[in-house]
């Protein structure tokens, strides 16, 4: 009986402990802290980032050692044999490493601090991120899962990680691999309206879903980015506005900034209370049928191949810069036949914001023939987006000033109407978007405004012919 009841309790201990291996976090294998010289997280990042062409450091020397806290969490799949860490709780400096384990988090939670030998190892900024890891192939790889324990050393030192504050225009290169919040943030609307779609499992998602997000503070966007493999890839995105918390990094071409999350939770977009856009809409003109080119008048057009600034001026087009600089629209050839086109970017320009619009002349009544629809057409394209950046506008009640006795068209006080148009969200052919306007009979002009954070959002955009139309 005794024997029993001693099996019993080795049993049952033997399931608590199993239990309690579970749902802890368990110690790491390796607490020995060994000793050396701490090289400042900021000093190993800049020896290689911005860098051009790509360089990579391989550290030598014995006993010199980073320190960073741990800022990733990989329990919810949303990241992959890797691990991000930052110098201080409130970070200001962050280094991604390749790391060939599964389930990090268990080994090196959340919070954590850890210490890292340098020695053999190699840094470089990777597809547009500073990466420690090891040399092979030419680029950096993971850390090898039996040089772990030599290589990454946890203290017992674990702290409350608190999110760095950022708005969109705030986001530098600096801001790469830190622990970030952003507030007043909602999903833009096309990924909830006509249908709600989920954070990564469309099946346009290979690998990652990107999700724009709408800055109501800023009047930008950041790109969320979610793994397939995540646990919470299948979730519907919320509907509302609010905050939401993770990693700064960057896509896997290393152009586009996207912030990760490391829970579910992360995002608390509860708030309904949207700052989605009003859209100029044209009532009553849903009987016009589609624009048949047989049966069409174009009543303006500009193709931009033979035009100059001084007759562009003269005709009475508006191309200015209305924030920082003296960045505006160009006319450049874009092949080797003469066409042109209107193009801007904030590449460079490191202006936060470039805000430049590009405004036709005003179309007058006499050019319309009163009750037959009209329409707007454009045929634009964008080279490269790391985040939407142009939007058009419309207004028939222009606000003009006086200024040494030229009248001059005043952007910002001007009453413009937002077009619902869909811009490509990447590297497109030229496509060509039409917008009724068939409501407004006098003095209409559509603006172009371009308005970009350099780096974070510095998408290029060419314009290659602008339309008025009359259907007959």
């Amino acid at each position: 009986m005794i024997k029993k009841i001693i099996l019993l309790l080795i049993i049952l201990f033997s399931i608590y402990a199993c239990d309690d291996e579970e749902f802890s976090v368990p110690k790491g294998k390796n607490l020995r802290i060994p000793n050396g010289t701490i090289i400042p997280l900021e000093n190993v990042r800049t020896s290689v980032a911005g860098k051009f062409p790509q360089t990579f450091v391989t550290f030598e020397a014995t006993e010199q050692f980073i320190e960073g806290y741990v800022i990733s969490d990989d329990s919810s799949g949303n990241f992959f044999k890797e691990l991000f860490i930052q110098n201080d709780t409130i970070g200001k400096t962050g280094i991604h490493i390749l790391i060939d384990e599964r389930a990090l988090n268990q080994r090196f939670p959340f919070g954590s601090q850890v210490r890292i030998l340098l020695e053999g190892l190699t840094i470089s900024e990777q597809n547009g991120v500073v990466t420690l890891g090891k040399m092979g192939n030419n680029e950096v790889t993971r850390i090898p899962f039996t040089e772990i324990d030599h290589t990454i050393f946890r203290t017992n030192i674990k702290k409350k990680i608190i999110p760095r504050q950022l708005q969109v225009q705030d986001i530098t290169e600096n801001s790469e691999s830190i622990y970030v919040s952003f507030s007043n943030m909602q999903i833009e609307s096309p990924f909830i309206t006509p249908k709600l779609k989920t954070f990564s499992s469309e099946s346009e998602d290979n690998f990652d879903g990107f999700r724009s997000i709408f800055s109501c503070n800023a009047d930008a966007s950041l790109t969320l980015c979610t793994s397939t493999f995540a646990n919470f890839s299948r979730q519907s995105l919320p509907l509302g506005k609010g905050t939401l918390t993770g990693i700064l990094t960057k896509d896997f071409e290393g152009f586009r900034s996207v912030i990760k999350l490391n829970q579910f939770e992360d995002i608390n977009f509860k708030s309904l209370d949207r700052c989605d856009p009003t859209f100029f809409t044209c009532e009553n003109l849903d009987k016009v049928s589609s624009i048949n080119e047989n049966n069409i008048q174009i009543v303006y057009q500009e193709n931009f191949d033979k035009t100059t600034t001084a007759k562009m001026n003269t005709a009475g087009w508006v191309n200015i810069n209305t924030a920082n600089g003296n960045t505006i629209w160009a006319n450049k050839k874009v092949t080797n036949v003469d066409n042109r086109v209107m193009s801007i970017s904030a590449s460079g320009t490191n202006l936060k914001p470039l805000e430049a619009w590009l405004i036709t002349p005003p179309l007058e009544t006499k050019d319309l023939l009163e009750g037959q629809p009209t329409h707007f057409r454009v045929r634009l394209r964008t080279i490269r987006n790391n985040g939407n950046a142009l939007t058009l506008w419309i207004t028939d009640n222009t606000i003009t000033n006086e200024v040494d006795g030229k009248t001059i068209l005043d952007v910002n006080t001007t009453d413009w109407k937002l077009l619902d148009v869909t811009i490509p969200k990447e590297h497109s052919n030229y496509v060509t978007l039409t917008h009724k306007i068939s409501c407004l009979d006098k003095g209409i002009r559509i603006g172009f405004k371009y308005k970009g954070y350099d780096p974070v959002i510095n998408s290029t955009y060419e314009i290659d012919e602008i339309q008025f139309l009359r259907i007959d």
